[in-house]
């Protein structure tokens, strides 16, 4: 396919500047030729072709998002030329035969390492070509990782992360699910885009300390080798399905500082023993924790107003910990709060002076075995305490420090590690 740099309607002439949004998806030709004149190939103009050659011509100025996302025969592109200087989005995804992606040397705004494209800074991973192999080790330097760098490469099977990583974007790996990863993301990361790390299912990742006010939507969700998810401090809110059937993890701790779990954000976590909900959370999404069997303790913090719909579904505890003194709202009244098999066998934990609210309102009058939270040995900070085997200090950026010489009147958080292997993490300011 030769794209001309002039065409006529009748007697008029007109010069070819752009290929429009979708205009060859899925075409059968194996290779394109733009002119010279063309200076922006808009969104998936190409996606899905069985190109295997493409020229992009010397007056490329714009490529558009996905242009040749999974072309999946493509094997090589000429070099970006000198005058490029805009991509909107990742347009060289899924090219599985593709080695390497060329950069004019002459061009300002990006370049090529070994293949590999950046920003001209370095700083920002924007393009990888599958072809080139199944491990890379991003260099050090780089803080970004551009939206679906890697997404939907299941031959990939090793990222190396840098120390100086701040931003993972959405959907960068995406059904990466032969990446078998060890090296930690690094703390430093603040950012992980929505559906960054979405099955990819045998990788040993973790949640960074650094991370920023929000686990975005679907970032972890089905990760089946993820082991422990430890929400920092940091975070505000833990979005909806982030961490939806990680079914390996065995530890969940979420810190104090998080307000909000979204609907469905820790569904089918089937092997987490605990839910501890923080006291500056207020509210509990539809089915955040529905689905999670293991479950056999929940202690809901006194803060928590709002209960959604199915919120516990098919959880059945035996004990059940609701420190508020107003019974939290549950706004469903079709589907219970928790499983049915825990209804009448649970014991519920409240305020001694609750108990019959709590009889009253709907849903919480569905248990029939109350007791009252000050008559359970354990529960409230003024019983006995378990013996402390150790304390990890964090700022209240969620940073580990080293534990205070002496009184300096800051506030930390110190995460108590006891002899029976539990843990529990407060607030304390040192004076």
């Amino acid at each position: 396919m030769v794209i001309p740099a002039i065409v006529k309607n009748g007697a008029v002439s007109y010069k070819v500047v752009a290929v429009g949004q979708y205009a060859f998806q899925s075409s059968e030709a194996n290779s394109v030729t733009l002119p010279n004149t063309v200076i922006e190939v808009k969104n998936s103009a190409f996606a899905a072709a069985d190109l295997k050659k493409v020229d992009m011509g010397t007056g490329l100025e714009v490529l558009g998002d996905n242009v040749f996302g999974f072309s999946r025969d493509l094997e090589e592109v000429s070099e970006l030329p000198a005058c490029f200087e805009k991509m909107t989005g990742s347009s060289f995804v899924g090219n599985f035969k593709l080695k390497e992606i060329k950069v004019s040397a002459e061009n300002p705004n990006f370049k090529a390492v070994d293949g590999v494209l950046f920003n001209k800074k370095g700083n920002r991973l924007l393009g990888y070509p599958y072809g080139k192999g199944t491990a890379y080790v991003i260099p050090e330097g780089v803080d970004s990782i551009s939206n679906n760098c890697f997404n939907t490469f299941q031959d990939l099977k090793e990222i190396t992360f840098p120390s100086t990583l701040k931003y993972v974007g959405v959907g960068a790996f995406t059904y990466c699910n032969s990446m078998v990863n060890t090296n930690p993301l690094p703390d430093g990361v603040v950012t992980i885009g929505a559906n960054a790390f979405s099955n990819c299912r045998k990788a040993v990742l973790n949640v960074p300390k650094s991370l920023e006010k929000k686990v975005n939507n679907t970032s972890f969700n089905n990760n089946y080798a993820l082991k422990e998810i430890r929400i920092p401090s940091t975070i505000q809110t833990i979005g909806q399905q982030s961490f939806g059937s990680c079914s390996g993890a065995t530890v969940l701790e979420i810190a104090e500082g998080v307000e909000t779990i979204e609907s469905y954000a820790f569904q089918s976590c089937s092997k987490i023993p605990e839910i501890k909900l923080p006291s500056t959370m207020t509210k509990v999404g539809g089915y955040a924790f529905s689905g999670c069997k293991g479950v056999k303790k929940v202690d809901i913090d006194a803060n928590v107003t709002t209960i959604d719909v199915s919120a516990f579904g098919n959880v059945n505890p035996d004990t059940i910990i609701c420190r508020a003194v107003t019974p939290p709202t549950y706004t469903n009244e079709r589907y219970y709060m928790t499983g049915k098999d825990c209804l009448e066998t649970a014991k519920v934990f409240v305020p001694k002076e609750s108990i019959d609210a709590y009889k009253a309102a709907w849903m919480w009058s569905f248990f029939t075995n109350y007791e009252a939270l000050e008559d359970m040995a354990g529960v409230n900070d003024t019983m006995v305490e378990k013996e402390v085997a150790g304390k990890t200090y964090y700022n209240m950026s969620g940073m580990e420090v080293a534990a205070p010489a002496s009184a300096d009147g800051q506030l930390y958080i110190v995460v108590k590690r006891y002899t029976d292997g539990s843990q529990k993490a407060e607030k304390v300011l040192n004076r």
